[in-house]
């Protein structure tokens, strides 16, 4: 019997090791992978996007041959699902506004200098920020909510 198969502690422990150690791996690969393609502003975007990409497939063969799971989109919780637009818009938006009332405070404090900067330029890194804070957020969810730290309750 393997030691990936079957209820125990120590199973739980192998698989939140492999899962961190694919988890750091996925990182490193995908900021070589994205070198490949960008060292400029498109940088961030694509490193995001290659590791989203590499957790998702290495955490769906862990799902499939550790746990005998044969949806494992939706066992990280990547599932499509009705509501799920609407919860995405409300979190963001709950989101965007706690971020921003925040700014506001250190702004109105003083501690922060906001520049207004209205170039062609400007808009295309807002933009691009825009695509950059989702992707680097769901990156971090899939690394540690979709299957790492799952692995530690069971």
């Amino acid at each position: 019997m393997s030691l990936f198969r079957g209820p125990g502690r120590v199973r739980a422990w192998l698989s939140f090791l492999f899962a961190a150690g694919w988890m750091v791996a996925a990182y490193f690969l995908s900021a070589t992978a994205a070198h490949g393609f960008s060292h400029g502003t498109l940088f961030p975007l694509i490193l995001n996007v290659f590791e989203i990409f590499l957790l998702i497939l290495g955490y769906s063969y862990m799902e499939m041959s550790w746990d005998n799971v044969h949806e494992p989109l939706r066992a990280m919780g990547l599932a499509v699902r009705t509501g799920a637009a609407r919860e995405f818009a409300l979190g963001a938006a709950i989101g965007w506004g706690m971020v921003t009332a925040v700014f506001l405070v250190i702004v109105l404090i003083g501690h922060f200098y906001v520049r207004f900067w209205n170039s062609s330029r400007a808009w295309q890194l807002l933009v691009l920020q825009i695509l950059v804070v989702p992707a680097g957020s769901l990156a971090a969810e899939i690394a540690f909510r979709g299957y790492t730290c799952q692995e530690l309750i069971h």
